[in-house]
């Protein structure tokens, strides 16, 4: 891709993971990208007053998403610009549509611990499997985001990008997180770096290609001759051979080539020697529900299951943590865990997530109290059922727990509203304690919502008395923690 402005880049390297929470560490090259010092106003999930730092915080969040899903004893660097792009400076023009691209910053091969010999990996990847960084004279994934894109009349358009981190983005902006979350994904491994046609005419093997198959006639890819890879990619008929991911999907209504497991790869329309990198990169657009690494996002859009890339990954190679090498087993078989081991280790019987008005709640916390900051990182972090899409609620629907016993008319007003803001009546009529439905396990105090007041005030609910509000509730006083499912 021809980058029309390059931002250049400081060599200062962050270091954000806690190893504790994630399986692995990540580096993040700065640059004025993320030291834009141009004011803006927070959002959900990015507290950040600086459009540099907003940005920053989004690129972090989107590394730590597969950061606690996938294992390495080294580093995972990333070099990040944000550019214009002018798609038409090219003949035909490239990448009208193109949002964000990502990808490996190098190959290595034939290294003692890969699994297969001849055959290259991206540089994260290889890294995991030799236990060694294996280049050290550079990052090992190259993101780039764009920011501005001339469109057909040759006009310079702005990229309006949401900075939220988790909940959904304004119906008029892209999901800059669900967006490099995908990116990210590639950078990994997630295609085969210098796509398509390319190592179709080489004959030159990839990790990936090692997993693509021609689901029509089962042949694997890297043993096609050009002739039969150029008709699978015409016949819509390439799919995935990983056993992790043809095991997990069960769960698809439509997107696996009839009567295989096959997964299909999206291949549109015919062949050409200068096919992109949507050619077989990506899961096919007829997969339901969708997949996070699917090549089309909609304005407004967010929280696309990540499940099939995940076991993409580990069958190429990457390794998953402790926290889900025992829920491995369940998501294969397509099953759900009842359990996630915060319920039980607090003595109480039963799953860990419950329904109410049709959304999925955290059952059990862990019984600790968090900062507001530490909160919204608790829920972006926590795993239920092998499902990491969860999110801190707002104020409004962690109203919507609130039960009132005696009669009080629910929802509740916020304090400042004027009553009922509480379960209180004016003659002390008596209510269960704790304000919330029993198929919750709760104790009688505050938990924070999502909601920020201000700078340094956030909403709460408290369920000793059903009342939310927001004074004496500084963000970085510590308050318990309820989780909602990202939908």
């Amino acid at each position: 891709m021809n980058l029309t402005i390059s931002f250049c880049f400081l060599s200062v390297y962050i270091f954000f993971l806690n190893t504790n929470s994630f399986a692995f560490q990540s580096k993040i090259l700065e640059g004025s990208w993320s030291t834009d010092t141009t004011p803006v106003s927070s959002v959900y999930g990015n507290s950040a007053t600086t459009l540099g730092q907003q940005r920053f915080n989004v690129v972090k969040a989107a590394m730590n998403y597969w950061g606690k899903k996938l294992y390495s004893d080294v580093p995972v660097e990333v070099n990040v610009s944000f550019i214009s792009y002018d798609p038409y400076s090219y003949d035909p023009p490239k990448g009208v549509n193109t949002l964000a691209q990502a990808y490996p910053a190098g190959l290595k091969w034939n290294h003692e611990k890969f699994p297969y010999q001849d055959t290259t990996y991206p540089l994260a990847l290889a890294n995991s499997l030799a236990g060694i960084d294996l280049w050290t004279e550079g990052p090992d994934i190259e993101l780039i985001v764009i920011i501005k894109r001339k469109n057909i009349l040759r006009l310079w358009e702005t990229i309006d990008w949401s900075y939220n981190i988790g909940g959904s983005p304004p119906s008029g902006q892209y999901s800059l997180y669900e967006v490099l979350k995908h990116e990210v994904a590639h950078g990994l491994g997630f295609g085969a770096f210098g796509s398509g046609g390319a190592y179709i005419e080489r004959g030159q093997q990839h990790i990936y290609r090692r997993f693509v198959i021609d689901a029509a006639t089962q042949k694997e890819f890297y043993n096609m001759t050009a002739d039969e890879a150029i008709l699978a990619y015409n016949n819509d008929t390439l799919g995935w051979d990983g056993e992790r991911v043809r095991q997990s999907s069960s769960f698809l209504t439509a997107g696996k080539h009839p009567g295989t497991d096959y997964v299909l790869l999206y291949t549109p329309g015919q062949y050409t020697p200068e096919i992109g990198n949507s050619w077989g990169e990506h899961w096919d657009i007829s997969l339901t529900p969708d997949e996070l690494l699917e090549p089309e996002v909609a304005l407004g859009e967010s929280g696309r299951s990540s499940l099939l890339t995940l076991m993409a990954l580990y069958d190429m190679g990457w390794r998953p943590p402790v926290s889900i090498v025992s829920v491995l087993p369940l998501l294969l078989n397509g099953s759900k865990i009842q359990d996630n081991g915060l319920c039980a280790a607090r003595g109480i019987s039963g799953s860990d997530i419950t329904t109410w008005n049709g959304r999925k709640w955290q059952r059990c916390g862990d019984g600790n109290t968090y900062t507001w900051e530490d909160a919204i990182k608790y829920c972006a972090d926590l795993i239920i059922d092998g499902d990491s899409e969860w999110r801190l609620p707002t104020k409004d629907e962690l109203k919507s727990l609130v039960i009132c016993t005696n009669g009080v008319p629910t929802p509740l007003n916020d304090l400042e509203e004027g009553h009922p803001y509480n379960c209180y009546t004016l003659d002390d009529a008596p209510f269960d304690v704790p304000t919330i439905d029993s198929s919750f396990e709760c104790r009688s105090s505050i938990y924070w919502s999502s909601t920020a007041y201000d700078d340094y005030y956030s909403y709460t609910v408290d369920f000793e008395d059903g009342m939310a509000h927001w004074y004496n509730h500084k963000k970085g006083w510590k308050r318990f923690v309820r989780c909602i499912r990202n939908e």
